[in-house]
């Protein structure tokens, strides 16, 4: 009888035990950081508790770029470089669940989260823009807009997507009703992008000509332009819209910029060839994927250090916070 008793509480410990650490796709509320490697046609997962990778995706696509998340759907969209076709992840199995046929995706994507639909930019002829329900993943608009589209982020408060052209400069599109507002010109090469909702700054890097511009939504005027490293690519602000991190490809830094003074106060070393920064507001880190050295750096935006550095994948290039 005691060992009968004594069973069934093991039994009872070991089924509490295995529920407490939740499905794969929770990591216990902290967080998996999904990174997506071009290299090896992967995507890393990335426990956000000890810093580790926790499972490889493979085979993603062709060339894996940017990601961006549904949290209402529990999907990760996966722009392919140069393929007719989006990736879509299910972060509750951490596998391929499908894929979402539309033009040549240049690999950037984003979320209207207010919406729950995704955006992705064409690279077939550099025009297009294609919108996607998240729920069924069904196409419902492909909109031509402009001439060498680069990239895209979406203001989600407001309906509005912010999407980056080497030629014409920037295009503002109204994600409800999938039509463009305006293009405004902007700098020699327009890349990275990062909106302050609150004050309606849009901040932009040009990858020709090694500035951040700084352009008011609001008023439609371009306030300032801010010299930072070599070749910038991406742009991230911090929890309070107080700072903006902007990585150097060919320097291997990332610039620190004070939005209130519009300056660079101090560049901090990662690692070789840094392409992408993901701010997460929660917990004040930022993450850089470092394409040269298959890592990605963890900054704490409190202090401006390096406190960590991960292995991933060969050529890791976009992320999302999956929580």
């Amino acid at each position: 009888m005691k060992i009968l008793i004594i069973l069934k509480f093991l039994i009872l410990v070991i089924f509490t035990s295995c529920g407490e650490g939740g499905p794969p796709g929770s990591d216990s509320g902290i967080g998996y950081l999904y990174v997506t490697n071009l290299t090896d046609m992967s995507v890393s997962v990335v426990s956000l508790s000890d810093r580790k990778v926790s499972k490889t995706i493979s085979s993603v696509g062709s060339q894996p770029a940017h990601i961006t998340y549904s949290s209402t759907s529990q999907k990760a969209f996966v722009g392919d470089l140069n393929s007719t076709s989006v990736q879509v992840i299910d972060t509750n199995s951490q596998t391929i669940s499908g894929t979402i046929a539309v033009g040549n995706v240049n690999g950037g994507v984003d979320m209207d989260t207010s919406l729950n639909r995704l955006f992705c930019v064409d690279s077939s002829t550099g025009t297009g823009i294609h919108s996607v329900t998240a729920t069924d993943n069904a196409v419902i608009a492909n909109v031509t807009i402009g001439s060498n589209i680069q990239d895209i982020r979406i203001d989600s408060t407001n309906n509005t997507a912010y999407i980056s052209d080497f030629t014409d400069g920037i295009h503002i599109y109204n994600t409800i009703t999938n039509a463009k507002i305006s293009t405004v010109a902007m700098g020699t090469n327009p890349h990275g992008l990062a909106i302050d909702t609150s004050s309606g700054m849009l901040y932009v890097t040009d990858v020709g000509s090694n500035n951040v511009h700084v352009y008011n939504t609001n008023t439609s005027t371009l306030i300032t332009s801010i010299t930072v490293g070599t070749v910038p690519q991406w742009i991230a602000l911090n929890s309070d819209n107080s700072k903006a991190y902007v990585t150097n490809e060919t320097d291997g830094t990332v610039s620190v910029i004070h939005t209130s003074s519009k300056i660079v106060s101090g560049t901090i070393t990662v690692g070789t060839t840094p392409f992408y920064v993901l701010v997460d507001s929660d917990y004040n880190k930022a993450y850089v994927t470092n394409f040269g050295s298959d890592t990605v750096s963890v900054i704490n935006t409190v202090t401006d250090t390096v406190e960590a550095t991960i292995s991933v994948g060969a050529g890791p290039i976009g992320m999302a916070i999956i929580r």
